[in-house]
C-alpha cells in the first residue's frame, strides 16, 4: 500500500528544504516512486527541487521544477502547479533567462487564485513581491505587501505565514524602514513560537536582533541575540551558534565597542577552526568586519590584511557580487591612506557593476563615494556632478 503524504510530513519537508536541505535529500532518496501515489511523489520531488535550489544546485532544481509542472498539469494538481512555477521562476534569477521570471510568477498567482487556497495565494504573491524587490520596483512591492497582509489575516499561523511575514520584513529592510522591519519580524517570531518552528525562530531572532541594532537600541538587540544564541546552543545548531556570535560582534561594532567586537569574531574563528570546508560568505563577512574594527582602532595594516583576505576568498570562489562589495569597502582604507587613484579605479568599477545589476541602493552609495574621492582630489566640478 502507498504511503500517505500527510500535511505534517509535507510541512516538515518544506521546512527542511529551506533549513536543512542535505538531510532532506537523504531522506527522500530512501524512498522510491513506488512508495507513494504518483501525485504525492511529484510533490515530494518538488521538495527535493527546493532543497537543491537552497544548496545552489540551480540547474538540477530547474529541471525538477519543469518535470513537476508537466506532471501536475496532467494531474490537475494546483498545489504543485503553484509551487513548481515559483521554483522554476527563482532558478532564473541573475541568469540570462531572468526575463522568464515574471510570466512564471503570474502563472503561479493564477493557479493559486483558481485553487481558492489562501496559503497558496500567500506563497505566490510573496514570490512576486520578492521579484518586485529584486527589480527595485518598491512601490509595486508595497502594493503586493498589502495583498499578502490581507491574506495572512484570513488564515491561522503556519509555516507559510511565518515565511510571508519574514519576507515582508525583508522588504522593509530594503527600504531602510526599521520600525516596520521590527514589527513584521516580531509577528513572524510570534507565529514561529506558537508552532514550535525552532529553525524559523533562530533565523528570525538573528534578523530581528540585527534590525533592532539599526534603531540603536543595543540593549534590546543584545538581549534578543543572546536569546537566540541560547536556543541555538540548546538544539546543537552549530551554524546558528556561529551566526548569533557573529551578529553579537556586529552589534558591538555598531556600538563602537571594537575590542569587544573582535573578541566575538575570535570566537567565530574558533567555531570554524575544525571545519574543513569553511563557508566562503561567512569568512568574507568575518574578515570584512575584522577590517572595520581594526580600521576604527587605527591599525591600518591589520585592517588592510583582513579586507585583502576577504577579497581573495571572493575571487577564489567566483563570488562576483561579494568581490565587488569587498573591493568597494577597501576604498575607505585607501582614501584614509591618501591613495585616491586606486580608490577611484575601484569605485568606477563598482559603478559599472551596480548599474548592470540594477542595485539602486549600492549604486547610490558608490556614487557618493566617487563624489567624495573627487572632492578630496580637489576636482570639485566632478565631485558636484557625480553626487
Amino acid at each position: 500500500m502507498p504511503i500517505d503524504l500527510t500535511s505534517d510530513m509535507s510541512q516538515n519537508w518544506d521546512i527542511q528544504a529551506e533549513f536543512n536541505p542535505p538531510e532532506l535529500i537523504q531522506q527522500i532518496d530512501n524512498y522510491t516512486s513506488a512508495d507513494f501515489n504518483p501525485q504525492d511523489w511529484n510533490r515530494i520531488m518538488y521538495f527535493k527541487g527546493k532543497a537543491l535550489f537552497t544548496m545552489n544546485h540551480i540547474h538540477e532544481a530547474e529541471e525538477i521544477a519543469v518535470e513537476c509542472i508537466r506532471k501536475a498539469i496532467i494531474d490537475k494538481d494546483l498545489d504543485t502547479l503553484v509551487k513548481g512555477h515559483v521554483l522554476q521562476a527563482v532558478t532564473y534569477y541573475r541568469t540570462e533567462d531572468e526575463d522568464r521570471v515574471r510570466p512564471l510568477l503570474e502563472m503561479a498567482i493564477e493557479y493559486a487564485i483558481e485553487s481558492g487556497d489562501y496559503f497558496l495565494m500567500i506563497h505566490a504573491h510573496c514570490a512576486h513581491m520578492y521579484y518586485l524587490r529584486h527589480q527595485s520596483q518598491f512601490d509595486l512591492a508595497l502594493k503586493k505587501e498589502q495583498v499578502v497582509v490581507d491574506l495572512i489575516k484570513r488564515v491561522k499561523p503556519s509555516y507559510t505565514t511565518v515565511s510571508a511575514l519574514s519576507s515582508i520584513a525583508s522588504l522593509y529592510i530594503d527600504l531602510a524602514k526599521w520600525e516596520s522591519t521590527i514589527r513584521f519580524y516580531t509577528q513572524a517570531l510570534e507565529h514561529a513560537q506558537a508552532l514550535s518552528l525552532v529553525a524559523f525562530q533562530l533565523s528570525i531572532l538573528n534578523n530581528l536582533g540585527s534590525a533592532i541594532c539599526r534603531v540603536k537600541d543595543y540593549f534590546k538587540a543584545e538581549k534578543i541575540l543572546q536569546q537566540g544564541l541560547t536556543l541555538a546552543m540548546q538544539v546543537g545548531n552549530r551554524q546558528q551558534v556561529f551566526l548569533f556570535t557573529s551578529n553579537l560582534g556586529n552589534l558591538k561594532l555598531e556600538d563602537a565597542d571594537y575590542t569587544e567586537a573582535i573578541a566575538y569574531y575570535d570566537k567565530c574563528m574558533s567555531i570554524l577552526e575544525n571545519v574543513a570546508q569553511k563557508p566562503p560568505h561567512l569568512m568574507i563577512d568575518l574578515h570584512n568586519n575584522y577590517s572595520m574594527c581594526y580600521w576604527r582602532l587605527g591599525h591600518r595594516d591589520l585592517s588592510l590584511c583582513h579586507i585583502d583576505q576577504a577579497i581573495a576568498i571572493a575571487r577564489d570562489c567566483d563570488l562576483d557580487r561579494d568581490l565587488v562589495q569587498m573591493e568597494v569597502n577597501k576604498t575607505n582604507l585607501l582614501v584614509d591612506m591618501g591613495n585616491y587613484d586606486d580608490a577611484l579605479t575601484i569605485i568606477k568599477q563598482g559603478v559599472k557593476y551596480y548599474k548592470k545589476a540594477k542595485d539602486l541602493h549600492q549604486l547610490i552609495w558608490v556614487h557618493r563615494q566617487l563624489s567624495r574621492i573627487y572632492f578630496l582630489k580637489g576636482d570639485f566640478k566632478k565631485s558636484y556632478s557625480t553626487d
